[in-house]
């Protein structure tokens, strides 16, 4: 009597078909991209005046630049909540000013 290997249906060949076509490109998108491509450039150079990496890494908020020295906090909500979430993090940072204010 031959023996017989059993199969096991594991439902793979659906869930990765499923995947790829829920991560697959909508046919018109694709046209639309054949016929006009995405071109990508190369990257910029930085200014010369641009600040050189530090080994504390700094956060740029909108402040005068007395008040970030002194790391008062921000007047700008959204700078606001990113000096509060660093400074939970506990975690050393500098304040820069970013707003070009004297």
């Amino acid at each position: 009597m031959a023996q017989q290997t059993p199969t096991v249906a594991t439902g793979q060949d659906t869930s990765i078909g499923a995947f790829r076509s829920f991560f697959s490109i909508p046919t018109p998108v694709k046209a639309l991209f054949d016929r006009v491509p995405i071109v990508v450039y190369a990257p910029n150079e930085l200014p010369q005046r641009a600040p050189r990496p530090a080994r504390v890494p700094s956060l740029y908020v909108f402040s005068t630049a007395k008040d970030a020295a002194a790391g008062r906090p921000s007047f700008n909500p959204s700078c606001l909540k990113w000096q509060v979430c660093v400074l939970e993090l506990v975690c050393r940072f500098r304040l820069s000013d970013s707003s070009r204010l004297s």
